[in-house]
């Protein structure tokens, strides 16, 4: 159906937007199939075009979604969204993989893999940035790596403060390793001291 107003609808007589699927379809199933018959290694994709944000320009190219087979096995269908880098013009971005995350690359070897500069804001005094690796989620919880004013790789309590943590760049760039068993500190190391007062001062 296509309404007066240039609505377009399939399994409806009344499509609210430009183009509408309607149908009853069972856990699996699918409203839309894409398939590009055109020889091998074909890609069905999206573009999606959009204005400029300065000049309110039409028909520019804003991003494309695609999937392909990098090899003649399940495992290497990839879903790939691209951007652009000039008109019709597109480079790859994230990509999904045999159930693997990868930015920057589009063959993750692992759950997550990002080819470039990872940044992780949002850190604040009570609410510190984190990284977490096997653990919970949260402030001094067991497997973070958290940041504000230091990096801290907490114990298994997620504690930088007792047996088993680590904290880099605190006072004065010290590296230390909690519970005084060893600080480095302006040159010097401390061995049972946080206050080194030469190059090697150990306290026991």
């Amino acid at each position: 159906v296509i309404t007066t107003a240039g609505n377009v609808g399939i399994g409806t007589t009344a499509p609210g937007n430009p183009l509408q699927i309607t149908a009853s379809q069972t856990v699996g199933g699918h409203l839309l199939r894409l398939h590009n018959s055109n020889g091998t290694a074909s890609q069905p994709s999206m573009v999606f075009y959009g204005t400029t944000a300065s000049t309110g320009a039409g028909g520019a190219t804003a991003g494309r979604i695609y999937s392909t087979f990098d090899a003649d096995t399940f495992s290497a269908a990839r879903l790939t969204l691209a951007y652009p880098t000039a008109a019709d013009t597109w480079a790859d971005g994230l990509s999904l993989k045999n159930g693997n995350v990868g930015i920057g690359t589009t063959a993750p070897g692992a759950k997550l893999e990002v080819n470039g500069t990872a940044i992780i804001n949002g850190g604040s005094s009570s609410n510190w940035a984190s990284l977490n690796i096997g653990g919970s989620s949260g402030i001094n919880a067991s497997g973070n790596i958290y940041s504000y004013s230091r990096i801290c790789a907490g114990n298994a309590s997620g504690d930088c403060n007792n047996t088993g943590g680590v904290v880099i760049g605190g006072a004065y760039g010290t590296v230390g390793l909690s519970t005084g068993v060893s600080y480095f500190n302006g040159g010097n190391v401390g061995i049972g001291t946080t206050a080194p007062g030469s190059k090697l001062d150990v306290t026991t």
